[in-house]
């Protein structure tokens, strides 16, 4: 029976996968559990099918052939969540919370005497991200500092960790000048946790199911997709705005030739 209502689509929508295979095709290291897209920017879903034409000898085709096609699209958000990304692209195990908190500028002042030294304690090792010198008028970052094992002139400084200790070294003409130091340590109470991408052999790629819902007025429209894989991801910063990671992605009919390749639940 032909239909006679319309649905309207309205907004981003909402984006939920699913995990169920890793690299290799194995059982995937973290949960296969649901994994919402947060504050999804926008979904896009992109049918191709390639037509070949039949010509005779007049100008439009006697008849097309559908020979191959795809399914694609893009996921865009503001939220770059390591959770989503290891269960999309990475599917590697993930370390407990031992990862890294960045700082990012921390001011501080030379000593004016001996020893010119600035120390940050922490339980766990620092990783050094680079020292400036600022200006005592605005602030700003003006020149970077060199890091060297044994600074000996203005405008170099070591950093060595040691006994729960970071510490800046830093010369006596720089004595009373403030810099900005920036740094990475894991604490102890940390919430943050590691992925790591290693190199994985080529073949089957980490696979998920994908359910793309769109409601409005009360009603939705869902597209389900069983088997996708991610082909690219980006995330560019920029002046002015925020980070946007941006996921495309494909659907295949799970190794089966006349497999399913998407549902769509909507009104008649």
């Amino acid at each position: 029976m032909a239909g006679t209502n319309n649905q309207l689509l309205f907004g981003p929508g909402l984006i939920a996968v699913t995990p169920f295979n890793g690299w290799g095709g194995v059982t995937p290291l973290d949960s296969v559990t649901p994994v919402r897209v947060a504050v999804l920017q926008s979904g896009s879903c992109e049918i191709d099918i390639k037509l070949t034409e039949l010509y005779g000898m007049n100008v439009f085709p006697v008849a097309q052939g559908a020979s191959t096609g795809t399914a694609k699209g893009k996921i865009k958000t503001a939220s770059l969540c390591g959770w989503l990304l290891n269960a999309l692209l990475f599917s590697m195990t993930t370390a407990p919370p031992a990862g890294s908190k960045v700082v990012i500028n921390e001011l501080h002042s030379i000593p004016a005497s001996t020893p010119y030294t600035v120390t940050i304690a922490s339980t766990t090792p620092v990783v050094d991200l680079g020292v400036f010198f600022t200006s005592s008028v605005t602030g700003g970052l003006s020149l970077q500092l060199l890091s060297v094992a044994t600074p000996t002139v203005t405008g170099t400084y070591s950093a060595v960790y040691a006994t729960s200790t970071m510490t800046y070294t830093f010369v006596a003409a720089d004595a009373g000048k403030q810099v900005a130091i920036s740094y990475a340590l894991a604490p102890a109470t940390n919430p943050i946790v590691t992925y790591s991408m290693v190199n994985p052999v080529s073949g089957f790629p980490p696979k998920f199911s994908m359910q793309f819902v769109i409601p409005y007025q009360g009603l939705t429209t869902r597209f389900t997709f069983p088997n996708c894989a991610i082909s690219k991801l980006s995330f560019p910063s920029k002046i002015n705005g925020f980070v946007e990671a941006e996921y495309d992605w494909s659907a295949d009919t799970g190794g089966v030739e006349a497999g399913v390749l998407f549902t769509m639940d909507t009104l008649q």
